[in-house]
């Protein structure tokens, strides 16, 4: 177990750096399309006075639970777009 500690200190490549990246990128997309249609539509219905009060507000966490994994992707982007720039691991690149 220590020298797979030691290892994860180390620096990483900037191939692995990637594909992780990639890996939550995938995981922020395909969690967004397993909770079904717009955000927009569900904020929407969640504001008509037809909807239930309980399932206004489920809608509206879904739709922020959209929201987050949204942003959480085009954060991933800009983080992926710099390293690469870099050429170098997100990890040796100074930070804003």
């Amino acid at each position: 177990v220590s020298g797979d500690l030691a290892r994860l200190r180390g620096a990483v490549s900037l191939e692995t750096e990637a594909r992780c990246w990639a890996a939550l990128r995938s995981y922020c997309k395909a969690a967004r399309a397993a909770m079904g249609g717009a955000r927009k539509a569900d904020l929407a219905e969640a504001r008509s006075t037809a909807c239930p009060p309980r399932r206004a507000l489920a809608l509206q966490l879904r739709a922020e639970k959209k929201r987050l994994l949204s942003e959480l992707e085009a954060a991933l982007v800009a983080v992926e777009s710099r390293s690469r720039k870099a050429g170098k691991p997100l990890s040796t690149v100074a930070m804003p």
